[in-house]
């Protein structure tokens, strides 16, 4: 007994020992949270998924694909991408400064739940990469301007600003895209628009050039692409006023979408076409380059009955490969597509950018291949010039290469891009014949980098009995090229003016400077007036001496002849209209009845400049003729410069040389 006492006494020693020691020990101090983001290397772009649970059985979940996010749950649906950017952001800016320690919670007898934090309420969960965070919202301060929160893993409750909570939406719906129909405008190739006549179009993305339209239905023809990207954007602001319904079996009479009073349907491709880059997504899709495996699927919108609460409203039917909703969005938005097809009809000849050209052929007299003739335009290397090469034998330019002067280059191509169409002449035409379109009398194709090329044919048709001398010249042009543009079949009505504006020689787009120098540089001038002369020249003081007149000159003379030398020296070609060994007698010049002949100053060798004057007038404008590249070239001379000249010669020749001038 005794020793068994002994050993009972033994061990409440020991415990008391251990007591003692564990309550004489100095209390452990707690972790201290740092101040500071809690994220500090959060990053937007790796954020794959969001989910945020309302509760235990209501919960969304977005995915991020491509480029945009989509709702997984409770439904397959086009997310707010906007809202889900902002959500994503928000978690930069948390910070730990304001910090309720889990043991200052076992201090106080406090529990999560006292500050509205209970598992799968409010909670929104990110992918973070490899890392799941997981934010549990609890309830408002007092004062409302800030909330609680719990971070998944950290001991402790947080607060942050009350907007980071009021950027959840307080339902489901909140979180899907608001646009009726989010369009990735850049993957949609075809659009095909059904209702009453006589409205109705079916469009398509013009192969081989990505980025312009052709009218499919109901007749084939090029559409004005610009029309169309505007059409398509008017979707963007089509926004959802209420989310009906997501059931397919309430898709039915009552909202009148099983017979809609029209319905617009998108095809989309699975890539961007080939020189355009994705910025947006189709309904329920996604839009990444980087995301090929991501289908997209054709999106049709129904428009069904007016809502009787609210006539302004409309029941429209989205239907795609996964889902059927339907929801209520402004009814009058149906006006924007209601319209004849003919406005979306381009009424410009070729429809490109001048900055796409790289090649343009002009042929013309192609009635015989024997004698068809006519130059290529070609755009040179990088800091190299256009050149204009000639073909056929029928030509002044022959085979002969020109540089091309840059501003007419600028200009023709200009016209090529802006020339339109006086109207449609018929719409679908079998026989081109009596359109004179079987063989044109003038045909231009424009050849572009990576795209289709586009001709257009000039015919000669038969004149209308109808057709008085008063009534404005016209000729038919057809449209034609690679690809799909191909099935164009109308003929349209072109000015005679606009056909015949275009050059059919290599010489024509020749540099046009006919002289240049600085008046420094000026030498003389010899006036030749039948069998008269007069000479002007520059003495080494700079003043002008008259041959044949002593005595000062008076200032008016000086004043117009100073001008006269400045204009001449960078005299230019209103443009070239022959070229040839000798001048046709139909241009009635001859050296000796009328001339200007310039020396001046060129790299310390002085040059002669010979103008020669015609009588013919061409579009109002003087003939004259210079010498160069061994050949006699017939321009159209500046109505200004001449001007001055026709004074000078006034002067130095009296004015009895009026008439003869």
């Amino acid at each position: 007994m005794k020793t068994g006492l002994t050993w009972v006494l033994i061990g409440l020693a020991i415990v008391l020992s251990v007591v003692v020691f564990w309550f004489d020990k100095a209390p452990t101090q707690p972790t201290v949270q740092q101040k500071g983001p809690l994220f500090p290397r959060w990053d937007e772009k790796a954020v794959g998924s969001v989910d945020f649970f309302y509760s235990s059985n209501s919960f969304v979940s977005a995915l991020k694909e491509g480029a945009h996010w989509n709702l997984q749950a409770p439904l397959r649906y086009p997310a707010n991408d906007k809202l889900l950017e902002e959500v994503v952001s928000s978690i930069r800016f948390l910070t730990s400064d304001q910090y309720i320690s889990g043991e200052e919670l076992t201090k106080n007898k406090k529990e999560l739940a006292d500050y509205g934090i209970k598992p799968f309420h409010r909670s929104l969960i990110l992918q973070h990469g490899t890392e799941r965070v997981e934010i549990r919202l609890g309830n408002q301060t007092a004062g409302e301007d800030e909330i609680f929160f719990q971070l998944i893993g950290k001991d402790g409750v947080y607060l942050a600003p009350a907007s980071f909570s009021r950027l959840i939406p307080e339902e489901a719906d909140g979180w899907r895209d608001s646009r009726v129909v989010r369009l990735d405008r850049e993957r949609v190739e075809k659009v095909s628009f059904k209702a009453p006549a006589p409205y109705g179009f079916d469009l398509e993305r013009r192969q081989g050039d990505a980025e312009r339209w052709n009218i499919v239905r109901p007749t084939p023809a090029r559409a004005e692409s610009k029309r169309v990207t505007d059409l398509l954007a008017l979707f963007s602001a089509w926004d959802v006023i209420k989310f009906v319904t997501d059931n397919p079996r309430e898709f039915n009479a009552r909202y009148g979408l099983e017979r809609p009073q029209a319905e617009i349907e998108f095809t989309f491709s699975g890539m961007p076409p080939a020189g355009i880059s994705s910025v947006a997504g189709p309904s329920g899709g996604a839009s990444s380059d980087t995301n090929v495996g991501v289908e997209l699927r054709n999106l049709k919108v129904r428009f069904g009955n007016v809502d009787v609460a609210n006539t302004a409203a409309a029941y429209i039917g989205l239907i795609d490969k996964n889902s059927t909703n339907v929801i209520l969005a402004k009814g009058e938005f149906l006006r924007n597509l209601m319209f004849p097809w003919q406005e979306l009809r381009t009424r410009r000849l070729w429809d490109i950018e001048t900055n796409e050209v790289k090649e343009v052929v002009f042929t013309s007299s192609s009635f015989d291949e024997k004698e068809k003739g006519g130059f290529v335009l070609k755009k040179g290397k990088p800091g190299e010039a256009w050149m204009a090469e000639g073909f056929g034998t029928n030509t002044l330019s022959g085979t002969n290469s020109y540089e091309a002067d840059p501003k007419v280059v600028e200009w023709v191509l200009d016209q090529l891009a802006h020339t339109e169409v006086l109207e449609v002449a018929k719409d679908v035409v079998t026989d081109f014949s009596s359109y004179g379109l079987t063989k044109p009398f003038q045909s231009i194709r424009v050849e572009r980098e990576g795209l289709a090329s586009q001709q257009v044919d000039f015919g000669l048709g038969q004149k209308p009995a109808s057709e008085t001398e008063g009534d404005q010249e016209k000729v038919y042009m057809r449209a034609f090229g690679d690809g799909n543009i191909a099935n164009e079949s109308s003929v349209s009505e072109v000015t005679i003016a606009d056909a015949m504006k275009f050059p059919t020689d290599a010489f024509q787009m020749s540099v046009r400077d006919v002289a240049s120098f600085t008046t420094n540089d000026f030498v003389q001038a010899t006036f030749q007036l039948g069998a008269r002369s007069r000479v002007v020249e520059r003495g080494m003081g700079g003043e002008y001496k008259i041959s044949g007149f002593v005595g000062k000159i008076p200032e008016e003379v000086v004043f117009i002849f100073d001008e006269l030398v400045y204009r001449l020296g960078t005299l230019r070609a209103e443009s070239w209209i022959y070229m040839g060994e000798n001048i046709p007698p139909e241009f009635e010049m001859a050296e000796a009845e009328r001339s200007l002949t310039i020396q001046y100053l060129n790299r310390g060798n002085v040059r002669d400049c010979q103008i020669i004057f015609g009588r013919l007038r061409v579009d109002g404008m003087q003939t004259a003729a210079v010498k160069r590249f061994g050949k006699m070239w017939v321009f159209k001379f500046p109505p200004v410069v001449y001007e001055y000249y026709g004074n000078m010669l006034d002067i130095l020749m009296g004015r009895d040389a009026v008439e003869k001038k």
